[in-house]
């Protein structure tokens, strides 16, 4: 009887499933680093200011929304009402970087 070889699986299975660890806990970081920055940014830059714990009530009295883009780089931001108040968050997933931009 003939054995089937996978050649990806068997050989550099385990060197995958590391590697892919290490990206999803990456991406993990730099995206709660993102939600941090633009958190604190957004209450510098609200109207009126929330005071207290941030609750989905409050942003929606406010108007406020996360927009973000799908593509890489990922771009972010928060908008009250249709108007950006905070800087654009440039974020490389690939990379593993991410910059702030006062466009």
């Amino acid at each position: 009887m003939m054995e089937l070889i996978d050649p990806i699986g068997s050989k550099f299975e385990k060197e995958l499933i590391e590697l892919s660890k290490q990206s999803l806990s990456l991406a993990t970081k730099l995206m709660n680093m993102e939600a941090k920055i633009l958190t604190e940014l957004m209450l510098d830059n609200v109207e009126p200011p929330i005071k207290g714990e941030i609750t989905k009530g409050k942003l929606r009295w406010r108007g406020i929304t996360m927009k973000t883009t799908s593509f890489t780089p990922r771009l972010s931001w928060i908008e009250q009402r249709g108007k950006r108040v905070t800087p654009i968050m440039k974020s490389n997933l690939d990379k593993g970087t991410f910059e702030i931009h006062n466009e």
